[in-house]
């Protein structure tokens, strides 16, 4: 009987799934080893991976959906905070990081108060639009007065947020 000189498929398999697990721990290693050198040095890298999800040093920030992204520290169990500015979460991120924990703490709340206001703008436009369908004058008037007081509040908490976001730009 002749014997053949191709190998099997299961032993090419296994050989494959060495190699990619290999790569994977060798992958992880060193990007632990660029995160701790570049937090020795006070400045935590910052590196896009994929399409929507960013690398803060010891943060990883994803977008969640059109509006929202989720900021995930790597040592903690829970859900991590979510942000309705990019840039708020990775200044975020990176105040964290540096020691400017109060510069944090106030794009953390000044970000909360944007994202709430978001919501409170998109509920009442809903309530106004659906009152006006049905004709209830009274509550055109209660949800158009909540909308447009929703939305002048939505713009100052905007403002106050770019405000602390360009003075986190100068650290």
């Amino acid at each position: 009987m002749v014997q053949s000189n191709s190998l099997d498929t299961s032993t090419i398999e296994n050989l494959v799934k060495r190699a990619v697990d290999y790569l994977r721990q060798w992958t992880g290693h060193e990007l632990e080893t660029i995160i701790t050198r570049s937090l020795k040095d006070s400045r935590p890298i910052i590196a896009e991976i994929g399409k929507q999800v960013y690398l803060v040093g010891h943060y990883c920030i994803r977008q969640v959906d059109n509006k929202w992204w989720q900021v995930i520290y790597r040592y903690s169990d829970n859900d991590g905070h979510y942000f309705a500015n990019r840039t708020a979460a990775v200044c975020y991120a990176v105040c964290q990081q540096t020691g400017k924990l109060v510069l944090a703490d106030r794009i953390l709340k000044l970000d909360q108060d944007v994202g709430r206001f978001l919501i409170k703008t998109d509920f009442f436009k809903a309530r106004f639009y659906q009152a006006q369908q049905k004709n209830n004058l009274a509550k055109v008037d209660l949800f158009k007065n909540r909308y447009f007081e929703a939305k002048i509040r939505l713009t100052e908490a905007q403002h106050q947020l770019e405000k602390s976001l360009k003075s986190a730009k100068y650290f």
